[in-house]
């Protein structure tokens, strides 16, 4: 691999890192303020709506912009939203609100910063290496996401909530740093000028006219959908069922993460297409047998065995999308893509809550898992035969040159 895909890699693994401080902070201040899982189905409602809006309207910055430069921006940014929380507690007036505020702001202004990184990255490696290039920041990614939870919740529980915001803050100056570093000439830049009504429309264009990117599109939403669950009653289960704190919730989030790695190891070697499909219905079973979880230990081993399942799809996924769309249209239809999975994560956040308040936290997991369970499944056994083999070069032309 070359320097500039060791640089990009550097830069997103230390900013995932300094996320798993952040998110843990977010839902544990909530929580503690409210004791309620529908406060915390609104937090992430409102956080994923306004990120579902942004991903489509900001969708043609990616190709619009060097890239680079666009996530330096979006990086500093973010250290400085991140870092005001922490302010605001030194003041004394750190509010419910105020973390509301703080969430729906990174989630905006992250919204075309990953779909940047995607579309950077045939810039820094080659084509014939970008299934191995994916699975490797996949792999680090999640490295930290595993290793950021679980010391986060340590830090938590011995700092406080508001200071390992400020962590975060710094790993995004890091990341900045990183990104920064990268060649010039290694970084993809703009090459269309679109009116930007039809620049935002191109993005949905390519995912309705062609059965993979529909396909991949839809499974995307499905597995949003059913991590929503985790992500809005991860704190109200380990507290409430589990009988954990702090330290436990980023054990569990940082189990997914272990899973996703393990997925990362095998993602780039050859296997059967159907396998990868149902990737993602093995995900929603896991999740759905959380309820089942006598203890968080059992826990911990479903969430390793849903993070595979994730992960080895979202590996898979992107490098077709790298594969069949060409690099002038790349970001905005991975954005576009993500749009669509923000949306229904955002409906689902709700839904969780309200599910939670009817069937409880258990049957809110089983209810998500069990439903993505069969949507998965039958999405999977309608799929054109073409979409089930294994994607060949000249349809892979064919498509980015449309």
């Amino acid at each position: 691999m070359r320097r500039a895909y060791w640089l990009l890699w550097t830069g997103q693994v230390v900013s995932r890192f300094g996320d798993g401080f952040f998110f843990i902070a977010v839902g544990w201040l909530v929580y503690a303020n409210t004791g309620s899982p529908l406060a915390l189905a609104v937090l992430w409602f409102a956080r994923l709506a306004a990120a579902a809006l942004a991903k489509t309207l900001a969708a043609p910055l990616v190709d619009r912009f060097e890239r680079r430069r666009l996530m330096v921006a979006l990086d500093l940014l973010r250290a400085l939203t991140t870092v005001t929380p922490w302010l605001l507690a030194l003041a004394g007036a750190l509010h419910t609100w105020e973390v509301y505020a703080v969430l729906v702001a990174t989630g905006i202004l992250g919204t075309p910063y990953m779909p940047a990184a995607y579309a950077l990255l045939p810039g820094v490696v080659d084509r014939e290496r970008l299934l191995r290039a994916n699975a490797w920041l996949e792999g680090g990614l999640q490295a930290m996401y595993l290793l950021g939870p679980a010391v986060g919740g340590l830090f938590i529980a011995a700092f406080g909530a508001p200071r390992s915001m400020a962590v975060d803050a710094l790993s995004y100056l890091a990341c900045a740093a990183f990104v920064a570093a990268i060649p010039r000439a290694a970084a993809s830049a703009a090459r269309r000028r679109e009116p930007y009504g039809a620049a935002v429309a191109a993005g949905w264009r390519l995912l309705r006219g062609d059965a993979t990117l529909r396909a991949l599109t839809a499974m995307q939403a499905i597995l949003g959908s059913t991590d929503m669950v985790v992500a809005v009653l991860m704190i109200p289960l380990v507290r409430d069922v589990l009988h954990g704190g702090a330290a436990g919730v980023g054990l569990l989030e940082a189990s997914l993460s272990a899973g996703v790695i393990a997925a990362s190891l095998v993602a780039h070697r050859r296997m059967r297409p159907l396998a990868v499909w149902l990737s993602v219905t093995g995900f929603c079973l896991a999740t759905a047998a959380l309820v089942l979880a006598p203890t968080l230990a059992w826990a911990l081993v479903l969430q390793v065995a849903a993070g595979v399942g994730s992960g080895l799809f979202d590996i898979r996924s992107v490098a077709l999308f790298q594969a069949m769309v060409g690099d002038e249209r790349l970001g905005r239809t991975i954005a576009t893509r993500d749009a669509v999975r923000t949306a229904s994560q955002s409906a689902s956040s709700l839904v969780a809550g309200a599910v939670s308040l009817i069937a409880g936290v258990p049957g809110a997991f089983a209810v998500f898992g069990l439903a993505g369970a069969v949507l998965s499944a039958g999405l999977v056994a309608r799929l054109p035969g073409h979409v089930l083999t294994p994607l060949g070069a000249g349809e892979a032309a064919s498509l980015s040159e449309r």
